[in-house]
């Protein structure tokens, strides 16, 4: 996940303004964005358990303790292991799978370079660590940024993807505690859709503007897609009050994106 290389990159607000009618639901209901996708993938045969055992055990409010998990043999063979079911799972797999893969290879391209102060600046640099270290997935050898902007959003266009995948900086979404099952994937879409919107960090009101993460408006076009706008994908998740009565002309401002190493 970075800045240069995003076939799912925003265009600007005013260019959107255009088909923002068009990707509104009617009558307010949830659309179903996962029904398109689970007839064009298979189930789920990727095994989470040890991804699982790794988050159980190294996982502190959303960040991994790195420095336990490269010291602990037991722990980086079980990651390796997963990693090479990865490479073996079909092409076909579901959503959660493929969310799991990107975490998973994250995890473990950070725990390879570990210690590192920030993701943009391991592999050489310029977000090289997106671009050029390459796993294979599936059977093919794919970067991160392949996995996530030529397979995910691609093929699965739902934009609370990007309150799932993390990408090892502190302003990512948190790591979530638990590898995604395609069974629940929708339920826990939506919980994490509703804790990166009220968490106070991601999404907040200062001096009458709508403050948020650069990811919404990196990825602009996916929640005007399934929302109408970007403020009414952030209303429909939103607790607050004030935010759920907030204009439609009402400013949206972005705060610099940290890409520091989110390690506990």
């Amino acid at each position: 996940m970075h800045l240069i290389l995003r076939s799912c990159l925003v265009v600007s607000l005013s260019l959107l303004t255009g088909v923002a009618g068009a990707a509104t639901t009617s009558g307010g209901t949830k659309p179903d964005l996962l029904s398109s996708s689970k007839s064009e993938t298979g189930t789920q045969t990727l095994a989470n358990a040890p991804f699982n055992t790794l988050l159980d055990k190294f996982l502190r409010d959303g960040r991994i303790d790195y420095a336990a998990l490269k010291a602990d043999s037991a722990a980086t063979a079980q990651l390796q292991a997963y990693v090479e079911a990865i490479a073996a799972m079909p092409d076909s797999e579901p959503l959660s799978s493929w969310i799991n893969a990107y975490n998973a290879l994250v995890v473990h391209a950070v725990l390879t370079r570990y210690p590192l102060k920030s993701v943009q600046d391991a592999a050489g640099g310029d977000f090289r660590f997106f671009r050029e270290i390459l796993y294979t997935v599936a059977g093919k050898a794919r970067s991160l940024d392949d996995i996530e902007n030529g397979v995910i959003c691609p093929r699965f266009q739902d934009a609370r993807i990007h309150v799932a995948l993390n990408c090892g900086a502190l302003s990512c979404p948190p790591l979530a505690p638990h590898a995604f099952e395609e069974v629940t994937l929708d339920s826990t879409l939506d919980h994490l859709a509703e804790v990166m919107v009220n968490d106070g960090h991601h999404v907040y009101m200062m001096e009458g503007k709508l403050v948020v993460n650069e990811i919404f408006k990196w990825f602009e076009q996916d929640f005007v897609r399934d929302r109408g706008s970007l403020l009414k994908w952030i209303q429909n998740y939103s607790a607050d009050a004030a935010i759920k009565a907030l204009a439609a002309d009402v400013v949206i401002e972005v705060y610099p994106y940290n890409w520091a190493l989110a390690a506990h």
